[in-house]
C-alpha cells in the first residue's frame, strides 16, 4: 500500500459491529411472525431465519438479499394462503387482490428489519484512534454506505464518527461499483492511490477490484469465515483496524 493515499470505508461490520443490530433485527421479524399466529413461538421463529443462515451461508439473510425471507414467506403462503392474505390486508397499505402476496410479505419482514431507529451501537475499540490517525497522516477519508438511507444516518450519528470523514456517501443503490468510480472521478484519483476497505468480499472488496484499487478485507464478524472467489480476492487482509499502515 505504499502509494495509497486515500481510503474509502465501508460501514456496517467494518467501523463497528454488525451482530447486535442483525441479532435485534431478526428478533423483531421473529416477533412479528410469533405475535400474528405464524409460528408457536418467538424462538422458533428465530430459529427458523437462524437455520436458514447457518445452512445457505451469512449472505442469506442479509441486506439486499433476504432470501431467508422469501424461504419462510413462501412456506407459510403455501400453509396458509388465507392467514397470509388476511396479515397484509390488515397490515400493509396499498395491498389488494391484485398483489403478489409472497412479494408483499417480504416487504413487510423486510421493512420491520430495517426500521429506521437504531440501538445503540459503538465504533469498535480501535475506530476512533485508527481514523485519527490516518486523518493526521494526511490520509483523505471516505465512507460509502449503501443501506436504508435513514437508517445508516442514524447508525452513523449514534456513532459520531462523521466527521471523521472528508466526504460520506450514503445514498442507497445504485452500486459500490458507481459511488466508488464517482470518488476516483470527482477527486481525480488513480485506482492505485486508493484503499478501499470492508468486510464483504463479494460487495466492497469485488468493486474495488474491478476498479483497480488496493483493496483490503476486515476479516472479522459474520463474513470472516468467507472463502473469496476469483474476482473478490483481497490484496490484504486484516482483523483490526490498526493493522492499515
Amino acid at each position: 500500500m505504499k502509494n495509497v493515499r486515500n481510503i474509502i470505508f465501508d460501514l456496517d461490520g467494518t467501523l463497528f459491529d454488525l451482530e447486535p443490530l442483525v441479532h435485534s433485527a431478526r428478533g423483531r421479524v421473529a416477533d412479528l411472525l410469533h405475535t400474528n399466529g405464524f409460528f408457536a413461538s418467538k424462538s422458533y421463529a428465530l430459529k427458523r431465519i437462524n437455520d436458514l443462515e447457518l445452512r445457505h451461508g451469512p449472505y442469506y439473510s442479509s441486506s439486499p438479499y433476504y432470501f431467508a425471507f422469501y424461504d419462510i414467506a413462501k412456506a407459510l403462503y403455501r400453509k396458509t394462503p388465507g392467514s397470509v392474505e388476511k396479515y397484509l390486508k390488515k397490515q400493509v397499505r396499498g395491498f389488494s387482490g391484485g398483489s403478489d402476496p409472497i412479494e408483499s410479505f417480504v416487504a413487510e419482514l423486510e421493512h420491520v428489519y430495517n426500521i429506521e431507529n437504531v440501538e445503540a451501537v459503538k465504533p469498535y475499540p480501535d475506530t476512533l484512534n485508527t481514523l485519527r490517525e490516518l486523518r493526521e497522516a494526511g490520509y483523505k477519508l471516505f465512507l460509502v454506505t449503501l443501506g436504508r438511507t435513514v437508517r445508516q444516518k442514524n447508525k452513523l450519528d449514534r456513532l459520531g464518527i462523521a466527521h471523521m470523514f472528508h466526504k460520506v456517501i450514503n445514498e442507497g443503490p445504485p452500486s459500490h461499483d458507481y459511488w466508488f468510480a464517482e470518488l476516483l472521478k470527482e477527486y481525480r484519483l488513480a485506482p492505485e492511490e486508493v484503499a478501499c476497505v470492508g468486510d464483504r468480499t463479494h460487495d466492497e472488496i469485488r468493486s474495488g477490484n474491478r476498479l483497480g484499487c488496493v483493496t483490503v478485507w476486515m476479516r472479522r464478524g459474520r463474513y470472516a469465515e468467507d472463502e473469496p472467489s476469483e474476482g473478490d480476492r483481497p490484496d490484504h487482509q486484516i482483523r483490526f483496524l490498526a493493522q492499515l499502515p
